[in-house]
């Protein structure tokens, strides 16, 4: 979208974006994570209540670096970071090498159900995983895309200056 809307000029292509912008904030939790739990139903983001997949992380935060491309936006930094370190870290297990396939900003249970509810035998999708093979694969390969990804738009290029752009480490490999 953001690409067509800068190539084009079109408005009716300006005014999708900004429609896209507006629905996607009442539906992006605290944590920079845009709710997308298949179950969303026009529901608006809540830290407890709604999950968001490591897909949709991914997605969400490689537009947004599109966007900070093209318009230089440091709101689109901002929400860049918000995602990777917030969100995609918090959907991360803090010591196995898996990550949830549906997060919520406020876990208090990762067992399959949402916080724990047991409810739905068929809701199996809160809990940390290396495969994610009951649900979908794609969140797994996401995981392995968001850090190259936000290390890609770190740094930036402005005339024949290096610019860091978004947060993150400036180690030129020179120090002791």
């Amino acid at each position: 979208m953001a690409a067509a809307v800068y190539a084009s000029g079109n408005p009716e292509l300006q005014n999708a974006l900004k429609d896209f912008l507006e629905k996607i904030a009442i539906t992006t939790t605290a944590t920079g994570g845009p709710v997308g739990d298949e179950w969303i139903g026009g529901k608006k983001a809540d830290a407890t209540t709604r999950g968001y997949e490591y897909c949709s992380l991914q997605e969400l935060m490689h537009s947004y670096e599109s966007l900070f491309l093209k318009t230089s936006g440091a709101d689109y930094g901002d929400k860049i970071e918000k995602i990777f370190f917030n969100a995609a870290q918090g959907a991360r297990h803090s010591e196995e090498s898996c990550i949830a396939y549906l997060k919520s900003d406020n876990s208090y249970a990762m067992t399959g159900g949402l916080n724990g509810d047991e409810s739905d035998a068929k809701q199996t999708r809160y809990h940390y995983s290396p495969v994610h093979k009951e649900a979908a694969v794609c969140c797994v390969p996401n995981a392995g895309r968001i850090a190259p990804y936000y290390v890609n738009y770190m740094w930036l290029k402005k005339g024949n200056s290096v610019v860091a752009s978004l947060l993150g480490s400036f180690n030129f490999g020179n120090e002791t």
